[in-house]
């Protein structure tokens, strides 16, 4: 008889502020099921750590430096088909979320999204849904 330990679901934040980064790793990291790899503070950061840690999950913002992220996202799904991205964006607006989606994201969460609506789109996502 073998242990099987459920694999977690890895995740690699990428947004610009230090403080999102922070307080989503503090949240995510309390749930079983879920660990955050890695970080980055903009979309070429995104891209060199999914090269890296090839993750199931990849929570990007939109507006970061070097490269934002409805470009990093188009990049990482043509490199690495196999990691969704989650786009977590301040904008609610059609002319931010459709071209995030036309890149390649699974879906999207606004910011202020609650801990456990996060943590579900999180689980849902990692099972293949939108």
């Amino acid at each position: 008889m073998t242990d099987k330990t459920p694999q977690k679901i890895s995740i690699i934040i990428a947004d610009d502020h230090e403080i999102v980064r922070q307080g989503l790793i503090t949240f995510l990291e309390l749930q079983e099921d879920i660990e955050v790899v890695a970080e980055a503070s903009d979309g070429l950061k995104a891209i060199e750590k999914t090269q890296k840690f090839r993750p199931d999950i990849i929570l990007m913002d939109l507006e970061m430096p070097k490269m934002d992220g409805i470009e990093a996202t188009r990049q990482i799904g043509s490199q690495f088909p196999e990691t969704k991205i989650i786009i977590l964006t301040s904008f609610a607006t059609d002319d931010k979320i459709i071209p995030a989606i036309k890149a390649g994201a699974s879906g999207y969460e606004l910011k202020d999204v609650s801990p456990a609506q996060l943590v579900e789109a999180i689980r849902e996502t990692s099972k293949g849904q939108t």
